[in-house]
């Protein structure tokens, strides 16, 4: 199966930023992740980003009409989440993925992002799990570098890390698939997880009990049966309880009889790394008999076919 790569950036790009999940918890964060963005490329972004309405950042539909706007919005090539927390599965019923498919750009962010990744890798496009825009000013410099180099395809721009720690030998590729746990999970009751044949899982949580992700990893458990291995990012917040029980172990347990190659210890997710997954993207997994592991993508015009870059606005 393969998935069209989105035209990759220039510097003086237009990105548009939108807001469809919650709303800004810190100004000054979100200002700082703008001031670095807008250093390199051109910012669309309207009033509603700083909506409030509870939980969400503004009604269901302000945020469908901005992110339904953006998806077809003529010039801009890439559209960067506010934030993640909760909202976008809210809008799935009623959103309309014909713009992405026929003029693709990139679809950008994480957390609650990952149900806009899933929908966008259901349509047959690739877009990159990374950091919103709130977090970007105090990303780690090295994850801000791949931020950009995974946009812009400079080089051999994707995720690739060794010393990783993996629990069976193997060497297996496949498209990365996945994001937030918690999100693939609610993706799977919603009956809106389209799981691509061998996928390489990235899978991560934030602010969960174990016991809580067990749950979640063993309602998954039909989902997984024909993956190719599966990366544990970081599971920030996912401290143990009483029991004594880690977040890895309680994974392990649920997963561990399913025959998949389970990488752990990857730098992406809710804490200090976030580095970033280009999700769609061919991804090798290898795992050597001391344990040792390295998890690799290359997304570049040369591996994977991608449209002609359009002209920025």
């Amino acid at each position: 199966m393969s998935f069209t790569v989105p035209p990759f950036l220039q510097p003086g790009a237009s990105v548009r930023i939108v807001a469809p999940a919650s709303p800004l918890p810190s100004r000054r964060q979100f200002l700082a992740g703008l001031a670095w963005l807008g250093s390199r490329y051109r910012l669309r972004m309207s009033a509603d980003v700083l909506a409030r309405e509870g939980y969400l950042a503004g009604s269901d539909d302000l945020r469908l009409d901005a992110l339904q706007r953006a998806l077809g919005e003529e010039g801009t090539q890439a559209i960067v989440l506010a934030r993640g927390g909760y909202g976008i599965t809210r809008l799935l019923e009623r959103l309309d993925l014909g713009p992405l498919v026929r003029a693709p750009k990139w679809l950008v962010g994480f957390s609650d992002g990952t149900a806009l990744h899933a929908a966008a890798q259901a349509a047959g496009l690739c877009s990159l799990h990374a950091s919103n825009v709130n977090g970007l000013g105090a990303l780690h410099a090295g994850d801000r570098d791949a931020w950009i180099r995974a946009l812009e395809g400079v080089g051999a721009a994707g995720f690739r890390h060794h010393d990783l720690r993996g629990d069976r030998v193997t060497a297996v590729e496949g498209p990365a698939f996945g994001g937030n746990l918690s999100l693939v999970q609610a993706l799977a009751a919603q009956g809106r997880l389209s799981v691509p044949p061998g996928a390489i899982w990235f899978v991560e949580d934030v602010s969960e009990r174990p016991y809580r992700l067990d749950r979640m990893a063993t309602s998954l458990r039909s989902h997984l049966r024909s993956a190719g291995a599966i990366v544990l990012g970081e599971f920030f917040g996912c401290g143990p309880g009483l029991d004594g029980v880690t977040a890895e172990t309680a994974l392990a347990s649920a997963w561990g009889d399913l025959g998949v190659p389970i990488v752990h210890g990857a730098p992406f997710g809710h804490g200090v790394r976030n580095a970033p997954v280009v999700l769609g993207a061919t991804t090798r997994v290898e795992i050597d008999s001391t344990g040792r592991a390295l998890v690799a993508q290359v997304v570049s015009s040369s591996t994977i076919s991608r449209r002609s870059s359009s002209s920025t606005s």
